[in-house]
């Protein structure tokens, strides 16, 4: 499931439970808000995505915002020192 962010128009990823995501970023797990936990969190790019610790449900992760990992940004490699 993709949506589109208003300000870049390009889709941003949706995740559910079981997933790798592909982009590193601040995803929004809206589920949690049933079991009083609305928040963000940091997903990894190659993290799989769990199922709510609460109940067992499946949940979906909306990319808020991708960044890169330290290891993935150019102005922190080891190439240019």
């Amino acid at each position: 499931m993709m949506r589109r962010s208003a300000a870049r128009k390009e889709p941003m990823p949706t995740l559910r439970s079981g997933d790798v995501a592909v982009w590193s970023g601040i995803y929004r797990i809206p589920h949690l808000s049933e079991h009083g936990r609305y928040h963000d969190v940091i997903v990894r790019r190659g993290d799989t995505t769990p199922d709510c610790p609460v109940c067992g449900a499946n949940m979906t992760f909306d990319l808020v915002r991708s960044v890169p990992q330290l290891s993935e940004d150019p102005d922190f490699s080891d190439s240019d020192v």
